[in-house]
């Protein structure tokens, strides 16, 4: 088994970080996370020698002996806030009080999606599923600039060949176009066969820019082409 080494003032830092793309945040403040090794082994940490190989340093700086950090924290921040909120609304001429809860799921402090339920338990219970999805999800969205690096990326919907070509902030959605000019018709009139008001709701204009929003946990999509 290779010793396990620290990093001291002399070691060449070049030659033993290896970044991640983990988009990692400490009090709001971005960080980049390496792991420390070389061919003869692992560097931890030099304070108290954990074995811990992950290291950090702010974003906006180059690694140095001085400002890297042991790294023990979440790839990225997720959370949740949850609230009921009473609403009015008319119905055949009568305006009734209703209530729903409305969980709003964050991701580095910032909102990535949201959605209403009838009641605050089952609100956080899907909320709480949800951000184990998008932990384990194709587009590795734990990752630094993950929207940006998923656009032109080939995927399949419905088993149409499409790509990706806009990533909707705050929606956890994508933009969806057919790749092949020939496929058309056919994507279309795929997506306008679902049951869904959404799409009933937005079908022409889709149509007429020749892509359709899709949420990223949609079991149409087939993201590994």
């Amino acid at each position: 088994m290779n010793e396990i080494k620290l990093i001291k003032e002399n070691t060449d830092l070049n030659k033993v970080l290896h970044e991640l793309e983990w988009d990692a945040v400490v009090k709001e403040v971005p960080y980049k996370v390496f792991f420390a090794y070389d061919d003869d082994g692992y560097y931890c940490h030099s304070d108290g020698g954990k074995h811990d190989y992950a290291w950090a340093c702010p974003r906006d700086e180059q690694p140095t002996y001085e400002n890297l950090v042991q790294f023990n924290g979440q790839a990225t921040e997720w959370g949740l806030q949850t609230c009921e909120v009473n609403s009015l609304k008319c119905k055949w001429n009568e305006e009734e009080i209703d209530c729903r809860c409305i969980t709003t799921i964050l991701r580095n402090g910032k909102e990535f999606n949201r959605f209403a339920t009838r009641d605050m338990a089952y609100g956080i219970a899907k909320a709480q599923v949800m951000i184990e999805e998008y932990k384990e999800h194709p587009l590795e969205l734990n990752n630094y600039q993950f929207e940006r690096k998923c656009i032109g990326r080939k995927i399949r919907y419905k088993g149409i060949p499409a790509i990706i070509d806009r990533y909707c902030d705050g929606q956890a959605c994508i933009m969806i176009k057919p790749r092949f000019e020939k496929d058309i018709d056919r994507f279309f009139k795929c997506m306008h066969n679902i049951d869904d008001e959404t799409v009933e709701d937005y079908y022409e204009e889709w149509k007429s820019i020749g892509a359709i929003k899709e949420d990223i946990l949609s079991s149409s999509i087939w993201w590994f082409e």
